[in-house]
């Protein structure tokens, strides 16, 4: 399977991922979970959302992808579907240009946006060429196509999708997914605004698998913090900081 190889930078999302830190010890469970519930053969096809913006949503896309690559003979494919304010490219250290913008528009063919990682395994799709309707891109024959194309080259394939509440992005294609995570703020979202995300999503006959709540202001109990999870002798180092998620 052809790859485009492109250079990163030393802060990218993989170079802030420790694999014995707190977080990572976190996300591998997540990702276990996520396997467990689909009970299925590959290919797998995972959408992250969240209700609002600002809850860590491409955070937790990409940390949760990093984490599905831990086994070697899993290939992983993250694609930025946040199309009006994409930041997979950013947190990877790559370009926008030249992603799934450009093949839902039939302008390239999905294989020349792939982009390789320092993962063998994983392989990322940015945002690419912006467009003022995205939610007509994902009512296209195109798009179901390329979920097909997608599933031929890759076993997990995790979508950042856009927030439930502000768009219709996941409503229109959320149960062409074989599960779908939301991703909220521990102390910030309110219930009630949590529970109409999902709602949405049901309704669109959508396989809800959970909720990651994202903890950033430490409000969740005392035993999720970092001090819990030392063992080595070695100190783990800083890992990735959501507060900067759009």
């Amino acid at each position: 399977m052809p790859r485009r190889v492109i250079n990163r930078r030393n802060h990218s999302a993989l170079g802030r991922y420790v694999d014995e830190s707190p977080e990572g010890t976190e996300f591998r469970r997540v990702a276990k979970r996520v396997l467990d519930l689909c009970k299925q053969s590959t290919p797998l096809t995972l959408m992250v959302t969240s209700a609002v913006r600002g809850e860590g949503k491409t955070t937790v896309a990409a940390n949760l992808a990093i984490a599905l690559a831990g086994d070697k003979r899993r290939r992983v494919l993250l694609v930025d579907a946040d199309l009006r304010r994409p930041r997979l490219h950013t947190l990877f250290g790559f370009t926008r240009r030249n992603g799934l913008g450009d093949v839902l528009r039939n302008d390239l063919k999905v294989r020349a946006v792939y982009k390789s990682s320092t993962m063998e395994n994983l392989t990322v799709i940015t945002g690419g060429r912006f467009n003022k309707s995205p939610s007509k891109l994902f009512n296209n024959s195109r798009w179901r196509e390329l979920l097909a194309e997608l599933r031929a080259d890759f076993d997990v394939i995790v979508f950042d999708f856009p927030p439930t509440i502000p768009v219709d992005d996941p409503e229109s294609v959320g149960k062409e997914m074989d599960g779908v995570l939301f991703v909220f703020l521990s102390g910030k979202t309110p219930r009630e605004v949590g529970q109409r995300a999902v709602s949405i999503l049901k309704s669109a006959q959508a396989n809800v698998l959970g909720v990651i709540v994202n903890d950033l202001s430490e409000v969740l109990p005392y035993y999720y913090r970092h001090k819990y999870y030392k063992y080595y002798n070695t100190k783990p180092e800083v890992t990735f900081n959501s507060r900067q998620e759009t």
